[in-house]
């Protein structure tokens, strides 16, 4: 339930008054500050890797091995761009009043601190800073998200990122939206937003989009993760860095216990950023639609921030492989 006691952001004087500036990230959190990151899962890194924009982008490990695969990289791989490992207890585990960074299974033992677990695993593979194991908070559970938020506050550490893995039904109401900002304002170092929801979380409620900007506005330090093509409207909103997620999955989470749903039917047609329209289409439905016109190719044109996904040949968009083209101008 959303508490009533607490603290509020700060006030604007009217609806005119621009947001407070964009936090400049500092230490060696300062290489993130306005990059569009790769959130992906380790099996994909060799295929991605190489197509990243050296200046613009980075990774985001998710997933089983990430903590290997990241280990790889910095010694063996010679990658030294911006990385970061998101240990995803979010997907498997919610978090409580008691326990807001749980442990992602039953293999721990019962006086380790996952918090602080985590964060040495992750320092120790070479991570550019390290992120908080935080699980998944459902919707208006305030114990659980205020838990999360002293125990980080408690590190005193600006060089760790707090990852606020929320159901989006955070952004559906002004009461919760007001204690979000409130709650993330308290933690001193980078908030990293991810929403949750099934398909795509921020259709689900009617003003989600324009209370995820406030809140992007508003928390100093904010950034946006595993999300699609709102990393762009994050970034345009002052957020602090943002990641693109490389698969469907990986752009949204799926509360725990939860089966992720997917749209009826299934097509062999693979999506494509469609550059003019900022969006995904099927490469079958653009086919359709350019069937009298020149058929764009999903040539590796860099993607902004992102980088390019493809390295191929111009290849038709209504080909029936690969992972999702981008014919955005580079």
């Amino acid at each position: 339930m959303i508490d009533p006691s607490a603290p509020l952001p700060r006030p604007r004087s009217d609806l005119t008054e621009p947001p407070d500036a964009p936090q400049a990230l500092s230490g060696a959190l300062s290489v993130l500050q306005g990059r569009m990151l790769l959130q992906v899962s380790p099996a994909r890194v060799g295929y991605l890797r190489g197509q990243l924009d050296a200046g613009r982008s980075g990774l985001v490990l998710c997933g089983k091995n990430a903590l290997r695969k990241a280990k790889r990289l910095r010694e063996e791989e010679q990658f030294s761009g911006p990385l970061l490992v998101d240990p995803a207890v979010y997907e498997v585990r919610a978090a409580s009043e008691e326990e807001p960074f749980p442990a992602a299974s039953e293999d721990s033992f019962a006086f380790d601190d996952p918090l602080e677990v985590s964060l040495a695993e992750q320092r120790a593979v070479g991570v550019t800073v390290p992120v908080t194991p935080t699980g998944y908070i459902h919707a208006e559970d305030s114990d659980a998200l205020k838990a999360a938020v002293r125990r980080v506050a408690d590190l005193d550490d600006a060089q760790v990122v707090f990852t606020a893995p929320v159901d989006v039904g955070w952004l559906r109401e002004e009461d919760a939206v007001r204690q979000l900002i409130a709650c993330l304002r308290l933690v001193k170092g980078p908030k990293a937003i991810m929403l949750g929801g099934q398909m795509d979380p921020l259709a689900r409620h009617a003003r989600a989009v324009d209370h995820l900007r406030r809140v992007i506005e508003e928390v100093p330090g904010a950034a946006l993760l595993r999300t699609d093509l709102a990393a762009f409207g994050a970034l345009a909103a002052g957020a602090s860095f943002t990641a693109f997620g490389a698969g469907s999955r990986l752009r949204h989470i799926v509360a725990p216990g939860e089966k992720a749903q997917t749209s009826k039917g299934f097509s062999t047609s693979p999506h494509v950023l469609f550059a003019e329209l900022m969006d995904f289409f099927l490469g079958k439905t653009l086919a359709d639609r350019f069937a009298v016109r020149r058929l764009p190719s999903a040539t590796a044109r860099r993607v902004r921030g992102c980088g390019h996904w493809m390295n191929s040949p111009a290849m038709p968009a209504n080909g029936r492989h690969g992972p999702p083209r981008t014919m955005w101008p580079a």
